[in-house]
């Protein structure tokens, strides 16, 4: 996907933001996270996006065809937003089919309704009018409406916002095996990282109309959260602050679903893929309730978020431990985090590598000398069930 697009949002008579972007990215491989606090111009950028404000100016390159400045109907981007707006006048079912008799894509549809009111775990509500769904249920319905529409790029903004997190974990682990299955493409906006890392490939940071940072996932990570919170312009001679009010530091690793544990049926067992160098590493989590309207997403790798202040990092295994989790690490990097972060707790951030993976731990500075830890070191970070 290739995009041009220009715009001014008039925030006052003295202060607006202008957009002035043009930017390549491969959405038909992967996914794309967007990063922002309030404000920055997330919402915006995606309603130009999808044809959804006449006054702005912008062209889109996808799948090798070119649109430019066409109105939303016929633009291959749909968007959807927190605020979830359905048809309030007709049940859920009806909400559903109307799109796919009206949309001019639907018939380039490759997923039926069928599976859709399966996938996001909605046949309980399609007779149901629209008044009577909480906000999470209508997320989940205009979610599905979406899939159905026969777009092939869905813009989503905030999009489960208002489910409780189990099931937005859900719902942000089903859009790889939408990709995968069906071809979609997603651009998934947050102000949460930990959201966008739970699923996304890239994420690019948006400050006042413009991308500050465009980067792969962990190193994005490394940038925003630890060693680039200013970046320098040396042209113009000023400093940048990447917007990370509110965020903590975390890992992000990709496990494998192995089973339940047979020592405790409220746990699984989820492995640390191999990376050719290592073997394969046991992970122990905590057993899900899960939806029994949803499919279960559990035999593909799936992302897990874990708080860099939970891992406990130490030279022995120390199997008679209660912490049910110990990786073996190798020490990649070493900072110290009240260093440059003043509403981090004061510490020392351990970059590790576990298969290959990031993994991070923020420890004190008492630990860090007691341990004498240096980069290369091989360590266990030590955790509970996730």
């Amino acid at each position: 996907m290739k995009f041009k697009l220009s715009h001014t949002i008039k925030r006052s008579s003295k202060q607006e933001i202008r957009f002035a972007l043009e930017e390549q990215y491969a959405i038909d491989s992967k996914i794309l996270g967007i990063f922002g606090q309030s404000g920055t111009g997330k919402s915006t950028l995606l309603k130009v996006l999808a044809g959804l404000i006449p006054s702005a100016d912008y062209s889109l390159q996808v799948h090798g065809q070119d649109y430019e400045n066409i109105p939303g109907a016929s633009n291959p981007c749909v968007y959807v937003g927190s605020d979830a707006v359905l048809f309030d006048h007709v049940r859920v079912r009806e909400n559903l089919t109307l799109v796919i008799k009206h949309s001019a894509s639907s018939q380039k549809s490759q997923i039926d309704m069928l599976q859709v009111v399966a996938l996001c775990g909605i046949e309980h509500l399609l007779n149901q009018p629209i008044l009577a769904l909480s906000s999470g249920e209508k997320q989940r319905v205009a979610f599905a409406r979406a899939l159905l529409c026969g777009k092939s790029i869905i813009l989503l903004d905030e999009a489960f916002s208002a489910l409780d997190w189990s099931a937005r974990l859900y719902f942000i682990g089903l859009l790889s095996k939408l990709k995968a299955d069906y071809s979609f493409g997603f651009v998934l906006v947050s102000h949460s990282l930990k959201e966008l890392a739970l699923t996304c490939d890239h994420i690019w940071v948006l400050q006042e109309g413009k991308f500050v940072l465009q980067s792969v996932l962990d190193d994005a990570l490394d940038k925003v959260l630890i060693s680039s919170t200013q970046r320098g312009d040396k042209a113009e001679g000023r400093q940048e602050n990447l917007p990370i009010n509110g965020q903590t530091l975390f890992s992000v690793l990709n496990l494998k679903y192995r089973g339940v544990d047979p020592l405790d049926e409220q746990l699984e067992i989820w492995e640390l893929p191999g990376d050719g160098k290592h073997a394969a590493q046991q992970v122990i989590k905590r057993n899900q309730s899960r939806d029994a309207s949803s499919i279960s997403l559990t035999h593909d790798v799936i992302a897990h978020v874990i708080d860099a202040d939970k891992i406990s990092l130490t030279h022995e295994q120390h199997l008679a431990s209660s912490m049910l989790n110990r990786v073996l690490v190798i020490v990649t990097s070493i900072d110290e985090a009240d260093s440059y972060r003043a509403d981090y707790p004061k510490g020392v951030v351990v970059t590790m590598s576990a298969n290959g993976q990031v993994m991070r731990s923020l420890i004190s500075k008492r630990s860090y000398t007691t341990m004498q830890i240096k980069v290369g070191d091989s360590l266990f970070a030590i955790f509970k069930a996730l």
